[in-house]
C-alpha cells in the first residue's frame, strides 16, 4: 500500500522528525563509536546521549524550563552547542542559537523579542551579552540564567559544567 502517492506506507515514514530520535538511535546503534572530536575531547555517541540526558534533566528541574520555553545559546561551534541543540528539545523547549557576529545593539532587539529563560553563552562572547541586556530595549529581559561556557568559574556564575553535573541520566 502506498502513502501519498510516492512512499510506502510503513511505521518508518510515519514518526515525526526530531532530533531527540536522531541521537536516541544513534546511541542504541552505535554508542560506542566517537559522535564528536573537537581538539583533545572526543564523545562517544553513548556519552552524547548520556550528556544531553543530564542537559535535559537540569534545565527541567533546575531552572524550571517548560515546554515551549526558549533557551537562547551564543556560541561557536563547540561541543556544548551540539549538545544544546539535543537537549533543549529532550526539555520540550524551543533552541534560539544566536548570531556571535551581532552587534550589541541588534543583539539586545533580538532578545527583547526572544525573551529567553535561559542564555548560554560563551565567555568570548560574554561581554556583549552584557552590553545588549543592559541597553534600554532589554532592559526587561531578565534570563532566569545565564550559563558560562567554561569550565569552571567564580561560584555564583553558573557554568556549562556545573549545570551538566545538576541533572540525571
Amino acid at each position: 500500500m502506498e502513502f501519498d502517492g510516492r512512499l510506502l506506507h510503513c511505521p518508518a515514514n510515519l514518526l515525526p522528525l526530531s532530533p531527540v530520535t536522531f541521537l536516541k538511535r544513534a546511541a542504541a546503534l552505535y554508542g560506542g563509536r566517537t559522535s564528536i572530536i573537537y581538539g583533545t575531547r572526543a564523545f562517544t555517541w553513548a556519552d552524547t546521549y548520556c550528556r544531553c540526558l543530564k542537559l535535559a534533566s537540569a534545565l527541567v528541574h533546575h531552572f524550571h524550563v517548560s515546554p515551549g520555553d526558549l533557551v537562547a545559546a551564543m556560541a561557536p561551534n563547540i561541543p556544548e552547542i551540539y549538545e544544546l541543540h539535543y537537549a533543549v528539545p529532550m526539555a520540550g523547549a524551543i533552541i534560539s542559537p544566536l548570531n556571535t557576529k551581532l552587534d550589541s545593539a541588534t543583539l539586545a532587539l533580538l532578545l527583547h523579542q526572544l525573551r529567553p529563560k535561559i542564555i548560554f553563552v560563551d565567555s568570548q562572547f560574554l561581554p556583549i551579552l552584557l552590553q545588549s541586556l543592559s541597553q534600554n530595549n532589554a532592559n526587561s529581559i531578565k534570563p532566569a540564567a545565564v550559563v558560562i561556557v567554561i569550565p569552571t568559574g567564580p561560584p555564583e556564575v553558573p557554568t556549562y559544567d556545573g549545570v551538566l553535573a545538576m541533572g540525571s541520566d
